[in-house]
């Protein structure tokens, strides 16, 4: 009863959620469908940013989306945390541009803001943390991190009351990430990899997390994931309201 009555205030619940960026038909901004199937599940409407800075305050003042979603897919554009430019990646700053705009706007506003994966990874540079570009080739006894599973330990006291464990298993999709040299002074881990990569992060004063694997990719509902995505919807363990 306690989740039908969770879903039922969720239902009319819209969240935006940023989209890829692709070359093809000029320029297209692309959603992975499996982001509408898993929140649909919850009664959760999600609304496409494009990505356009200059849109982000017209779709916040005409609708009332209630939370962010900074999706994974892509990579981030080097020069935004002195990284090197690779000639064989493609990439579209217009993206990094908008998240830094839903970004601002969240802080200001006091929205909650989830990042999954890449969007992980961005909320670290946003904060003045770095990218380990490639963790195969940069970061001495990585794990294989693309397209694989691994566990992870939760180092967190508040996510291990609420999630019953310390251990998890996750998907991952990354060939990227970074360690604690290169998290942000301003973020603090909640889960690592055994190679001692982070793997979730909160802020302690604004209402932000970020976690590298990816709940809508599941063909099963996880603990964790129903745990975490059911505390971001409702504004509880890191996304509680900021008191100001």
């Amino acid at each position: 009863m306690e989740e039908l009555n969770q879903k039922e205030n969720y239902i009319k619940m819209l969240i935006a959620i940023t989209q890829r960026r692709s070359n093809e038909h000029e320029g297209s901004d692309v959603l992975e469908a499996s982001y509408n199937n898993y929140y649909s599940q919850m009664g959760v409407t999600l609304i496409p940013i494009p990505n356009n800075p200059q849109l982000v305050q017209q779709y916040f003042d005409r609708l009332n989306m209630t939370g962010i979603i900074l999706s994974g897919g892509g990579i981030i554009y080097p020069p935004l945390y002195n990284g090197k430019i690779n000639s064989s990646d493609e990439y579209f700053p217009e993206r990094d541009s908008t998240e830094k705009a839903l970004l601002d706007y969240a802080i200001n506003k006091d929205i909650p803001i989830l990042g999954i994966c890449r969007g992980m990874q961005r909320i670290n540079v946003y904060f003045g943390g770095s990218i380990i570009q490639s963790l195969t080739n940069e970061f001495h006894g990585a794990l294989n991190h693309k397209e694989t599973r691994h566990p992870i330990k939760l180092i967190d006291n508040s996510i291990i009351k609420n999630y019953q464990d310390d251990i998890a298993e996750v998907n991952s999709h990354h060939a990227s990430g970074f360690d604690k040299l290169h998290l942000s002074s301003q973020l603090i881990p909640f889960a690592q990899a055994e190679d001692q990569t982070i793997e979730a992060f909160y802020h302690p004063k604004y209402a932000i997390a970020g976690i590298m694997w990816h709940p809508e990719r599941e063909h099963v509902q996880l603990k964790l994931n129903t745990t975490l995505i059911t505390m971001f919807l409702s504004r509880k363990l890191y996304w509680k309201k900021t008191i100001k």
